[in-house]
């Protein structure tokens, strides 16, 4: 494996870890080998791998790979460097995590001297939290302390912060947050500002004895949100520095929706506040037509929805002493507002996500059904993120008979078609049409949006062009076909003026490092690359684009940002659009295309009709449809994938 080609496996890998998808990190891992390697390039390799068997709960071999780092560091005359003394405090981790906590003081005192040597002072103070980590747990409190009195470099208020950051992870929240209002009674740039308030509002939260309750984290969380927005404001969003500060600080408004649950009377929404999370993450993705600048109003989002709609808006805190909840808000166009905490929810529902998206893709990709385990499998995945997802709000469903779901975070990947109803033990798809939007506050935007008034436009790869042709035409319903092939990204743009509907049945390349870069293809052999951004900076206006392409639907996280992928960027120019999160075969591409422009015709409701098409796969012997398909539809493979955003 050539050394790009491992750099980039091993930050896929880490990236997976930290979403939570331990499965796909894994599989990653399995495929990482470093034995042609030598030198430094061998020795931040081995480093790279420890941090991802670390995220995965593996701190035996986690410390195997950087003692092995060590070796080759001292091999190569570079035993001083900042890399050396970064993998020592690495391996403190390790170690703290094998119950080996005074060799982790060793190790973090090793590295804290390279680091203050060599006047790296973030590092350094870095390697301070760990330590008084380890001390706080190990009952030196005094230690800690001490440590930081006689920190070289810039003291005061960052060292206290960094301090205060220790004694919280470690549950000390009453000294953690007197340190955290010292750090805050001096002058602070924005940034570190909403980190202290951040990390006040966790202590608050902690419920410590002499702290005051959730009225003051509410507070607490939402001045830190203003501060986060004011930062992210005024920063350069492709600077590396914000990327990974946006990487370390808690969401605070998802924070800030959570705890005002428990505040009565407090007169704030928490579905307004968990579109300030969302915006916060959204609203600078493709400029001002990409999001709402500011989140809607929750009265203009109840009277955009249909009366037979339930939007469920989920908002998960991350993972940490305080996080991992998942909240649940609900609305429907009557006014009824549900709203449940589940406590704890978040790594049942990333473990849950990880055997879906695992299990399916690895079924589409290799071309046959899982085994009849790994089949159980996904069934139990399904009915855990059904049990979080929907038992709050079981008693609505039957009350409606749309579902509108606004995920958080990594719940962007699942297939909510194929969540088991509680009620029915049937995928929810079966008795409920199913879309899905990025943020709420996008709907009445959606809703007002006007339209081209031209006709339909299908733009095909060549290998699929007639089969995709043939599709359309059994429709009965005319579209201009363009074939792809010899196009530039121009050209496709130009072929989509004026155009109402737009039939994309191309090959994409979605990118999990970069997913903003991630594209449709176009041109001979694919060469030219349509991104996101470019169909974001057009000026097209579609009632309805319809992509057919491999993973047009798939999204992750870049430097912290928002989510980033395709399907942001062509809810940008169209009012209902349909993706597919999986890989695709391209018969049931074909038999997808057909079916939903059967079912469109008669609604033009992307929604109504994905979901037709899915009861359609799921029971392909009606009368309608008799074994017309040629493939076993049925299977969550071929039909759970395609999601409609409206």
């Amino acid at each position: 494996m050539e050394l790009e080609s491992l750099k980039r496996t091993l930050a896929l890998a880490e990236e997976a870890a930290r979403d939570g998808r331990l499965d796909v990190s894994s599989k990653l891992l399995a495929g990482v080998d470093i034995d042609s390697l030598c030198g430094l390039a061998a020795a931040a390799t081995f480093f790279a791998r420890g941090n991802v068997r670390c995220l995965l709960g593996d701190d035996a071999a986690a410390l195997g790979d950087y003692e092995a780092a060590f070796s080759l560091y001292a091999a190569a005359g570079d035993s001083g460097s900042g890399e050396h003394a970064k993998c020592l405090l690495a391996s403190a981790h390790a170690l703290a995590g094998l119950g080996r906590g005074d060799d982790a003081i060793q190790r973090c005192l090793e590295a804290l001297a390279v680091f203050d040597e060599a006047g790296l002072f973030d590092e350094a103070t870095s390697g301070r939290v760990a330590l008084a980590h380890l001390y706080v747990t190990a009952g030196k409190s005094a230690d800690a302390l001490a440590l930081f009195s006689s920190a070289s470099g810039p003291a005061g208020p960052l060292a206290e912060l960094a301090l205060a950051d220790a004694l919280r992870v470690t549950g000390l929240f009453l000294e953690a947050a007197n340190h955290y209002r010292f750090a805050l009674s001096r002058e602070l740039p924005d940034d570190t500002r909403a980190r202290a308030l951040a990390g006040l509002a966790s202590a608050v939260e902690g419920g410590a004895d002499g702290l005051p309750g959730a009225g003051q984290s509410l507070a607490l969380w939402l001045e830190a949100g203003e501060y986060v927005e004011r930062t992210l404001a005024a920063a350069d969003y492709q600077e590396e520095s914000m990327g990974a500060y946006r990487e370390r600080l808690p969401d605070a408004f998802a924070f800030a929706a959570r705890s005002c649950l428990s505040v009565s009377e407090c007169g704030l929404d928490p579905l307004e506040l968990s579109e300030r999370a969302r915006s916060a993450r959204l609203r600078e993705l493709w400029g001002h037509r990409g999001a709402a600048k500011e989140p809607v109003p929750t009265e203009d989002i109840r009277t955009s929805l249909r009366p037979d709609e339930l939007l469920v808006s989920v908002v998960m805190t991350p993972s940490g002493a305080f996080g991992g909840d998942v909240l649940v808000l609900s609305i429907d166009r009557q006014g009824f507002g549900g709203r449940e905490l589940v406590h704890g929810a978040l790594p049942r529902i990333s473990r849950a996500l990880g055997v879906v998206t695992g299990s399916v893709r690895d079924a589409v990709g290799r071309g046959y059904p899982l085994p009849y385990k790994a089949q159980d499998e996904l069934r139990a995945a399904l009915r855990t993120c059904g049990s979080i997802l929907l038992d709050p709000v079981r008693d609505r469903l039957a009350h409606v008979r749309r579902v509108t779901f606004v995920p958080h975070g990594c719940l962007h990947g699942l297939p909510f078609a194929s969540l088991e109803n509680p009620d029915t033990g049937e995928p929810l798809v079966v008795s409920h049409d199913v879309g899905v939007l990025p943020q709420a506050s996008l709907r009445p935007l959606l809703a007002a949006r006007r339209t081209a008034a031209g006709g339909r436009t299908l733009i095909a790869d060549s290998g699929a062009f007639g089969s995709a042709s043939r599709a359309v035409e059994s429709a009965g319903e005319f579209a201009s076909a363009v074939d792809a092939s010899g196009m530039s990204t121009h050209d496709v743009l130009e072929a989509l003026q004026g155009a109402r509907e737009a039939l994309l049945f191309l090959h994409a390349d979605f990118d999990e490092l970069d997913p903003a870069s991630s594209a449709l293809l176009v041109g001979a052999g694919g060469t030219e690359r349509l991104t996101g951004l470019l169909i974001a900076e057009s000026d097209l206006a579609l009632e309805l684009c319809l992509a057919l392409a491999c993973e047009s639907g798939a999204l992750a996280t870049s430097k912290g940002e928002a989510i980033l992928g395709l399907s942001p960027a062509l809810l940008v120019v169209a009012r209902q659009v349909v993706v597919s999160l999986w890989p695709l075969d391209e018969r049931v591409a074909v038999a997808f295309l057909r079916l939903f422009l059967e079912e469109w015709d008669a609604s033009e409701d992307a929604v109504a009709a994905t979901s037709a098409v899915q009861r359609i796969f799921l029971d392909v012997t009606s009368a309608r449809h008799p074994g017309a398909l040629g493939f076993d539809a049925s299977s969550p493979f071929n039909w759970s994938g395609f999601t409609a955003l409206s």
